[in-house]
């Protein structure tokens, strides 16, 4: 069963990718798993390359991050990805 992972920011790690915050809706997320937004086969497949834990204890906001070194650049990837959009998270596929 694939998870689900709500999008709320995309931005740029220097040294590390492309990267999105927000929250799993549900299921178990790896690194080596592939993302893609949900209900579009269209958009893309991006490997995650890390899960870390985003805190913020300004806004006492906690979130995950995943990050995608073979996404888009970020400004492509924030048209793709507007806050709200929901990932499916599966895992790949084996050559």
């Amino acid at each position: 069963m694939p998870a689900r992972f709500r999008v709320l920011q995309v931005f740029q790690i220097t040294g590390r990718g492309r990267a999105v915050t927000g929250d799993v809706l549900e299921g178990v997320i790896r690194v080596g798993m592939v993302a893609r937004p949900e209900g579009s086969d269209q958009q893309g497949h991006w490997l995650i390359g890390g899960v870390e834990f985003a805190d913020n204890p300004s806004s006492r906001e906690s979130h995950i991050g995943l990050v995608l070194p073979d996404a888009p650049p970020v400004e492509d990837l924030r048209t793709l990805l507007p806050s709200g959009t929901v990932l499916v998270i599966e895992a790949a596929l084996q050559a």
